[in-house]
């Protein structure tokens, strides 16, 4: 009798035991609420509410603004980052139990009400957000609905900025059309660059060409380089001096501190920031130098390639009609047609590491020439290896080539690679 009351005893502790998991689990449905999705370009105005302080965002002629609590520039790739969460339906994953707001972060304190209008005065987007959850989920509360849901809404890091923080990030901000000139000049040297109809050139004119592209990529990581922090303390010495003028706005008079890092100083405001592009610019104008020492296509252009190397030669071409290579010279030799694919992709745009002369006594062990359908030839010469790579010469210039550039001949003739 004893044993029976225990075994029943003991089934209606488990049950209770079930029962309280199953009501501290979260409540699921089949069918959740979700926030409608929206097209940025419907998006016009945006507010985030924290403990009743309020930022508002309006967009005008394409770029978001903040209108309160003060007028600015808003920084529109934190604004972009938040608002592409929205470009398609979020649905809600769970619902939870009510009465928990402080746990979630969705108490007064703590939650931050997110509305997004489009065209008319009521919202069509508002919720509260609080804590974020499980990996990728945050705990938020849907206008109207008492209800607490989880969902995946791009975590509370994109929303929760102080006001400052939303201003303009950008401490330049230009793009690069509008940059007409930029003057540099260091303890060390001063050169220039200027965009004369439409294209880059240098000032002085250095004795080698100049990568019209590698100007227009520092340009472009220069306009649109972000602030790390505002900086309060004056400069403790000008290790760099930029003179930007613009075809859109007045020029800009630039010093720098560079070290660890870079501290800007625009005026009376000054900025910590990346450090790596001014300690370039500062160094040495070859940052700009055309380093392309060899380029054509090797389907429409190429037509043989000499290999030679302690006196032998191999001569292989192109068969036009299909792309494929045969060994011309010398005969009965086999070639695996695949690394040969292989070297001459990458040798059409090849780039040397480095320039400079490797002396009078300077020998190349392996001599291989291209010999394009107009009859041109570009002869690159492979000497010794050292640690930054090969030493070279294409065309006469010296020069060093990558380990993996030379190593794809190597294969693709089986033979000759000095080391």
């Amino acid at each position: 009798m004893i044993h029976t009351k225990t075994k029943a005893l003991a089934v209606v502790f488990v049950m209770m035991l079930g029962l309280n998991a199953f009501e501290s689990q979260p409540i699921e449905r089949e069918t959740l609420p979700q926030i409608e999705g929206i097209s940025k370009d419907l998006m016009q105005r945006f507010e985030l509410t924290q403990m009743g302080q309020k930022i508002r965002f309006e967009k005008e002629e394409g770029l978001w603004m903040i209108k309160a609590p003060f007028e600015a520039k808003a920084d529109q790739a934190r604004v972009k980052a938040l608002l592409l969460q929205f470009r398609k339906p979020i649905s809600m994953d769970v619902m939870l139990e009510r009465g928990e707001e402080k746990q979630y972060g969705l108490d007064a304190s703590n939650s931050i009400v997110v509305e997004i209008w489009s065209e008319g005065s009521e919202p069509i987007i508002s919720f509260a957000l609080g804590k974020d959850g499980t990996p990728g989920s945050s705990f938020v509360r849907l206008s109207n609905d008492d209800a607490v849901y989880r969902a995946r809404i791009g975590g509370r890091r994109r929303y929760d900025f102080p006001h400052t923080e939303w201003k303009n990030q950008l401490i330049f901000d230009f793009a690069e059309p509008v940059l007409q000139t930029l003057e540099v000049q260091s303890a060390a040297l001063k050169y220039s660059l200027e965009r004369q109809e439409g294209v880059w050139t240098m000032d002085p004119k250095p004795n080698w060409s100049w990568d019209v592209e590698q100007i227009q990529t520092v340009v472009t990581r220069l306009g649109r380089l972000r602030i790390g922090r505002i900086h309060t303390e004056p400069l403790s010495r000008v290790d760099l001096q930029l003179a930007l003028e613009f075809s859109d706005r007045e020029p800009l008079q630039v010093q720098v501190q560079v070290g660890e890092y870079a501290i800007v100083q625009i005026g009376e405001d000054r900025y910590q920031t990346a450090g790596m592009l001014f300690t370039a610019l500062s160094k040495n104008p070859q940052l700009f130098r055309d380093y392309n020492v060899l380029s054509f296509n090797p389907r429409t252009e190429l037509d043989t390639i000499t290999y030679t190397y302690s006196g032998e030669e191999i001569v292989i071409q192109q068969d036009l009609s299909n792309g494929f290579w045969r060994v011309v010279q010398p005969a009965g030799v086999n070639l695996d047609l695949r690394p040969v694919f292989f070297m001459v992709n990458s040798l059409s745009e090849t780039k040397a590491l480095a320039f400079g002369d490797h002396g009078e006594d300077w020998k190349p062990s392996i001599r291989v020439v291209f010999r394009m359908l107009t009859g041109k030839q570009q002869m690159v010469e492979i000497g010794e290896r050292i640690k930054e790579g090969y030493t070279a010469q294409i065309d006469g210039v010296g020069c060093i080539l990558d380990d993996k550039l030379v190593e794809k001949i190597q294969r693709a003739f089986g033979k000759g690679i000095p080391q």
